[in-house]
């Protein structure tokens, strides 16, 4: 009897090969690559001016506008906010002004731009979106920067050639010093909305009227200030309100359509 043997086969016995670990690397896929992205896309972190860089380094140059404008020139507004009513101020003796209080008072025009671009940029916001503009928001308050301060700058020369048409430069001297003391006014009674509106959400109708209060305030001032200056001795009333309305009404209202058209025109339309 032959034994039973069992089969044979043509079998090739295994032995694992190593590589190295460099070799390894190159030819491996990346299991990250290969993973199927998990979750889903969170909502962006909407805007907020209380976290605008841009917004707040603006706010704090005008801080220190208004700080060197106290030091180098307070003393020059207090004098003549003293003297602001009185009907004879140039029979009053009073301390002679400093050509470096008068350069460092016309800061108060830089300051007084400022806060009205940032005012009309945050009120744009309040009752839009400026996020729906053609230009980025930044882009949007330089320009209402720009547009106050060409406005300033040309209704200051409507007033100088007008003063120098038909009044004497003692006159004219006088309400130039008025018209500084008058953007002071603005600029500080505006200054604390300026900085409450990136921190504090205040109605927009409130804003609105709050302005609307300085604006009416100030031009009061103004044209009691004019009677005082040029037309008390006149005794004509007539051309104190012509003198008034196209040198103070009519270049507000111009400027408020200037707003109006270039607010219609940055806004998307969908």
């Amino acid at each position: 009897m032959i034994p039973f043997q069992p089969p044979t086969t043509d079998s090739v016995s295994f032995s694992p090969v190593f590589l190295p670990e460099n070799a390894v690397a190159a030819d491996s896929i990346s299991l990250l690559s290969a993973a199927t992205p998990v979750g889903v896309n969170a909502d962006p972190v909407p805007y907020s001016t209380r976290n605008d860089g841009v917004l707040l380094g603006l706010l704090f140059v005008l801080f220190l506008i208004w700080l060197v404008t106290e030091v180098r020139a307070g003393a020059f507004f207090l004098r003549h906010g003293k003297t602001f009513f009185r009907k004879n101020p140039d029979r009053v003796s009073v301390v002679p002004d400093l050509p470096s209080e008068l350069r460092y008072g016309r800061l108060v025009w830089l300051a007084l731009v400022i806060e009205l671009g940032l005012l009309t940029h945050f009120y744009f916001d309040a009752v839009g979106s400026v996020e729906t503009f053609r230009f980025p928001r930044h882009v949007v308050l330089v320009l209402l920067i720009v547009l106050f301060a060409v406005y300033y700058v040309l209704k200051g020369v409507m007033h100088r050639f007008v003063n120098w048409v038909f009044f004497d430069g003692k006159k004219i001297e006088q309400w130039n010093v008025s018209r500084l003391l008058l953007a002071a006014i603005m600029g500080i009674l505006l200054l604390p909305l300026a900085f409450l509106l990136p921190f504090v959400n205040i109605p927009p109708s409130a804003v609105l009227y709050y302005i609307l209060f300085v604006i009416i305030f100030v031009k009061i001032l103004s044209f009691y200030k004019t009677y005082l200056i040029f037309f008390r001795r006149f005794g004509a009333l007539l051309q104190i309100f012509l003198y008034f309305c196209a040198l103070e009404l009519i270049p507000m209202a111009v400027l408020l359509g200037f707003l109006v058209v270039i607010r219609d025109y940055l806004q998307i339309n969908f």
